[in-house]
């Protein structure tokens, strides 16, 4: 989720404790750096909402780092 491509549903990969990587493709055109937030729909509406940052952009899609409050 980010306010200027509001929500998608996407595939993910590479799930660790640090980050992610969410196959989007050319749906996202945002630099690394920047903060969006995330939720595992396959765990339902009682999944966290969770914060990360952009830190790498690929053409199948971008890599995040979650961020730690």
């Amino acid at each position: 989720m980010h306010a200027e491509i509001g929500e998608l549903v996407i595939e993910s990969r590479d799930l660790s404790h640090g980050g992610i990587f969410l196959f989007t493709g050319d749906q996202v055109n945002l630099p690394p750096g920047t903060g969006v937030t995330i939720q595992d729909q396959d765990m339902g509406s009682a999944a966290p909402v969770v914060s990360a940052t952009i830190v790498r952009v690929e053409p199948a899609g971008i890599a995040l780092m979650f961020c730690v409050d």
